[in-house]
């Protein structure tokens, strides 16, 4: 009987079906199909195999050294668990220690509910495949462990089919600086294995080799047909007959290409198993797109959507912290978990067909809850390489439906936020009332600026988002878009306002806050993703002279639908109320609209606003407004007129 060795990631422990290939360890058991005699390699003991020099194995939590290979069989139902091989390759030695990653797959089951004699043994347990989908679950498991007593066993089979029995897909390729093991139960019969491109065919061209056939020398079995027995056997089942094991390089199968699996011809009734094996990782070799798998790539996806792309700059860690991938099954259930390698990418090979979830997170031990490290942001999510997305920017990609291949380039995309920086300036000049000055250091004060991790440098020609107009305490702030010098209607930024293309010389303050000695807003920089810095940095210009209470402010701006009046008083007496008139025809006739409660006598500023709702579609050529301020007494006042000939929109586009 045989046991193959195939490389696979080394793993402390061994994983359920999922990482089944935690070793990576590929088990086939063989039946017969036919191959063509010219294409068919006899395996030759003492003649192709590397020699074995040390069994390095694990029972019951003790580790088990064999330095020889041909000791007294020890029948057991213990787990026999293979640690390392270390061979003798041409006068090099070599440790072979890591399985090929990822697991197996068993495909092309050419077995029928009539086949008897053919099962998988496992520590006392039969599982024969006359059940194939309990066969093929614990094949699976066979093709995905390091335990050398788990073997498909042939034991006066009937009904085997003519052609090939099942092929074994390695969810990584093999390639030519890598070693294929067997090992078969007394080392006294035979099997054929025929490797398998990327799309689960036949390599053309490749050889069959096959073990077992042709007796050839060894001083370690008698039948010489294999090299080392590593003396255990499975108690109650042929308790006398050790496995026997040899190693082969993939080379043997002539051929360059990556072996991606085998198609099992054991047409000499053979016990076996068989592994790949590796002395080095095997965590970058070529995944294999016929076996169940969903793989993807992180990307800092510096322009995030705006290109209608997931793309960028591959990425393992953020800010000094690993990424992680989940992956949750239909109940959203976390069932594997895998960091990003170095290459940004992740991948969850062998896996059951079915719905899937993938979660990007920073949780080693698996989350099914989407985190990024702080300042970071995730950017969209989408199938493919190609221009799209998943409809929702969230880390989480939902509904992923895997049947018999990889479905591969589930990407995402994050980012750094951008950083704005605090300003603050003092004037040593005080400002007077309707003063106008760009906020540039010709004018003691200085442009807005920040930085972020993907775009540099943030200032000139980039865009910004007014986030608070609290502390202009009456003062205006206004994007100076025809650049005149000039506050004109329409140019004052408010909440919510964004400047795109800023340009430090058009931005601009109007210091009608009679008697404020500074102001204050707040920005926040929009970067090339479209995302904006959740933590606003402060502009702040302060001064000694407050600005002199001589004058009035009166403006009104249009707002969307509305026109905002707001008016400011640096003292009042006796102040009742301010009555609110509008005209329709140019100034010529004024109707009143409303009135707006005084403040009696203060000597405090004084700030008021009315709006006159739905003016848009009244507004034929202009609007406008004038105040009737009137005492207790009756007496009154009449400001000046001011007037509206647009309605603006909540952005000052440049």
């Amino acid at each position: 009987m045989v046991n193959l060795l195939q490389k696979f990631a080394h793993s402390s422990a061994l994983n359920h079906r999922l990482n089944k290939a935690r070793f990576g360890v590929l088990l086939a058991f063989i039946i017969g199909f036919q191959f063509n005699s010219d294409a068919q390699f006899n395996v030759i003991q003492g003649t192709h195999n590397i020699p074995i020099t040390q069994l390095n194995m694990t029972r019951n939590g003790t580790v088990v050294v064999q330095n020889s290979g041909n000791l007294s069989t020890i029948a057991t139902t213990d787990a026999i668990i293979l640690d390392s091989i270390i061979i003798n390759d041409g006068g090099t030695s070599v440790t072979l220690d890591e399985f090929i990653s990822g697991g197996a797959y068993i495909a092309n089951n050419n077995f029928s509910s009539s086949v008897t004699g053919v099962g998988v043994y496992n520590q006392g347990t039969e599982v024969l495949a006359s059940n194939q989908t309990a066969w093929e679950t614990e094949m699976e498991g066979v093709a995905n462990d390091a335990n050398l007593l788990h073997y498909l066993f042939y034991d006066g089979s009937t009904n085997v089919p003519s052609g090939a029995d099942f092929d074994v897909r390695w969810a990584r390729g093999l390639t030519n600086d890598e070693y294929i093991v067997v090992s078969e139960r007394d080392g006294n019969t035979y099997f054929t294995i025929t490797p398998l491109g990327p799309d689960g065919n036949v390599i053309s061209g490749a050889r069959s080799l096959r073990f077992g056939f042709q007796t050839g020398t060894t001083s370690s079995n008698g039948n010489n047909r294999y090299d080392w027995n590593f003396r255990y056997s499975s108690q109650g089942r042929s308790g006398t007959q050790p496995q026997y094991m040899s190693v082969v390089d993939v080379s043997l199968f002539n051929t360059s290409q990556p072996i991606y699996g085998l198609r099992i011809d054991n047409n000499g009734d053979a016990d076996v198993k068989f592994y790949g094996m590796s002395p080095d990782s095997t965590n970058d070799n070529p995944i294999n797109p016929k076996v169940p798998g969903i793989i993807g790539n992180i990307f800092n996806d510096a322009d995030g959507l705006t290109d209608n792309t997931v793309d960028g700059t591959p990425i393992q860690v953020a800010s000094s912290t690993n990424l992680y991938a989940s992956l949750l099954n239909s109940s959203g259930s976390v069932i594997s978990t895998e960091a990003v390698n170095a290459s940004g990418e992740y991948a969850f090979l062998n896996i059951e067909s079915g719905s899937y979830s993938v979660v990007l997170h920073t949780t080693s031990a698996g989350s099914s809850t989407a985190a990024l490290p702080s300042n970071w942001v995730n950017t969209g999510e989408n199938d493919g390489l190609g221009a799209g997305s998943d409809g929702t920017i969230n880390g989480i990609f939902t509904g992923i439906a895997v049947t018999d291949s990889v479905e591969s380039n589930i990407n995402f995309g994050i980012e750094q936020l951008p950083q704005s920086v605090d300003k603050f300036f003092f004037l040593t000049t005080s400002p007077i009332l309707n003063d106008v000055r760009d906020l540039t250091a010709a004018n003691q004060m200085g442009p807005l600026s920040g930085s972020d991790a993907e775009d540099g440098t943030l200032g000139s020609g980039d865009d910004f988002v007014v986030k608070d107009t609290l502390g202009l305490k009456g003062n205006i702030l206004f994007y100076d878009a025809d650049n005149d010098g000039v506050y004109d209607s329409g140019e004052e930024l408010l909440i919510g306002d964004t400047v795109n293309n800023y340009d430090p010389n058009k931005l601009s303050i109007v210091f009608t806050g009679e008697g404020t000695v500074d102001f204050k807003f707040r920005y926040a920089w929009i970067d090339a993703a479209r995302m904006v810095d959740p933590t606003p940095a402060t502009f702040t210009s302060t001064w000694t002279t407050p600005v002199p209470v001589e004058l009035v402010s009166f403006r009104v701006i249009g707002y969307g639908n509305d026109a905002k009046l707001n008016w400011v008083t640096a003292s009042e007496i006796n102040n009742e109320r301010f009555d609110v008139y509008r005209s329709l025809d140019n100034g010529n006739t004024f109707n009143k609209l409303g009135s707006v409660e005084g403040n009696g006598t203060t000597s405090e500023v004084q700030d008021y606003t009315f709006i006159d709702y739905g003016i848009a579609s009244a507004l034929m050529t202009k609007a406008c407004y004038k105040l009737k301020q009137i005492d207790y007494d009756g007496n009154y006042e009449w400001s000046d007129v001011t007037c509206l000939s647009t309605v603006r929109s909540n952005e000052v586009l440049v």
